[in-house]
């Protein structure tokens, strides 16, 4: 009985700890495929909706992914990791290097329409400054959306 409780507590660990493991390591692929997802759902629903919804709905985020959105004059209009900064013009952040990453992230979607920023930016997790990976995609002549993760 006793070694069938420690085989069970073991099994449940590993699971957990697997679990978290595959939840904890996202990839470019999936960032961007997360994004080509947020695209695409404003294309359908519309841009009022789907702002909205990268904001506020569950279904914006994951793990430490979450979709934000800029337009093309650098205010945010959607950010579902800090909806407080929805508004702010964000065009003069810097990373700790000196990099105007949104501004670098309009150029990318003017000229190429997606691609990938880094930048170096506070990680609430750790709550230390990290190296970042954007991808952001132009949904219109209006504005983009982005997602990023940690390296």
């Amino acid at each position: 009985m006793r070694r069938g409780v420690l085989i069970g507590v073991f099994s449940f660990f590993l699971t957990v700890f697997f679990t978290a493991s595959i939840v904890c390591a996202t990839t470019k692929e999936e960032v961007k495929e997360f994004v080509n997802k947020a695209v695409l759902y404003c294309q359908k629903v519309g841009k009022e909706k789907c702002l909205k919804d990268f904001t506020y709905s569950p279904e914006w985020k994951k793990g430490s992914l979450y979709i934000f959105a800029v337009d093309m004059n650098g205010v945010t209009i959607a950010h579902g990791g800090n909806p407080k900064i929805v508004g702010k013009n964000v065009s003069n952040l810097k990373d700790k290097n000196g990099k105007y990453f949104i501004r670098e992230m309009i150029n990318i979607v003017k000229k190429k329409g997606e691609g990938w920023v880094l930048y170096y930016w506070f990680d609430r997790v750790t709550k230390k400054v990290r190296p970042k990976i954007s991808f952001v995609k132009k949904v219109d002549d209006t504005f983009f959306v982005g997602c990023g993760i940690y390296k």
